[in-house]
Order: C-alpha cells, then structure tokens, then sequence
C-alpha cells in the first residue's frame, strides 16, 4: 500500500489551506499558497468564500483541511452546543469545502484529484 503524503510533502502549487501553519510552510519553502479565514460552522460563510477563493486563486487542486474541534470531555458531560459545533466543523464543512470545489477539480484534473484532512492523515482519491 502506498503512503498517504504528509502535509509538508505535497505539491508547492495551487494549493488552498485551511490552517495557517500549512499556509507558513508551503511559503517557507518557496511555494506558493492562500490562506483564508472562513467560519467553518456556516455553509453560506464557505460557499461565499469559495468563490472569493475561485476569484482569487483561480481553480485549487489541493484543498487541505485540518481543521478541527476536539471536546475533550466525556459524551455525557459535553454540552449539546459544542456537539453540535464539532460536528459542523468536523463533518459538514468538509462536505461543504468539497462541494464548493470539487466541480472546478473534475473539470480542471479529470483523472484523479484529492482533498487532504491532515487531522487523519488520509488522502483521499476520487476518480
């Protein structure tokens, strides 16, 4: 089985981050990157910024998305809100990132493209 990439071993180049440190170290090592702020906990927040990006950016290759909210307590003891707000940043802005971008991707890379979520370290290949 052949290893997933690192965050630090992807491509330098029409990447679009999601998380600042990568932003940093795509730049440190002279690629180019954007990085935006997006509330994740709002679809119509990231549709709008999605095609700010598009605007900007032009068509994203990579979509890196780390990020990620951990409650760090027990079921039981965590508040229906921060459930309900891990969930919307774990699970339904990684469908609406994709949604926003992956219509471009097909176009642009029909064979293969991918979206990255450094939290699990997995790539994902859709053809």
């Amino acid at each position: 089985m052949k290893k997933s990439p690192t965050c630090s071993e992807l491509p330098s180049h029409n990447v679009l981050t999601l998380h600042y440190n990568n932003f940093s170290m795509i730049k440190a090592n002279g690629g180019t990157a954007y990085a935006y702020t997006v509330d994740l906990t709002s679809k119509d927040k990231i549709y709008e910024v999605a095609e700010e990006v598009k605007k900007d950016v032009g068509v994203v290759k990579i979509l890196i998305n780390n990020a990620g909210i951990v409650s760090g307590s027990a079921l039981l003891e965590t508040p229906d809100e921060k459930i309900i707000r891990t969930f919307q940043v774990n699970v339904f802005a990684q469908f609406w990132t994709m949604k926003s971008f992956m219509p471009d991707m097909i176009k642009v890379v029909p064979m293969s493209f991918r979206f990255l979520n450094c939290q699990l370290n997995h790539m994902t290949h859709v053809k």
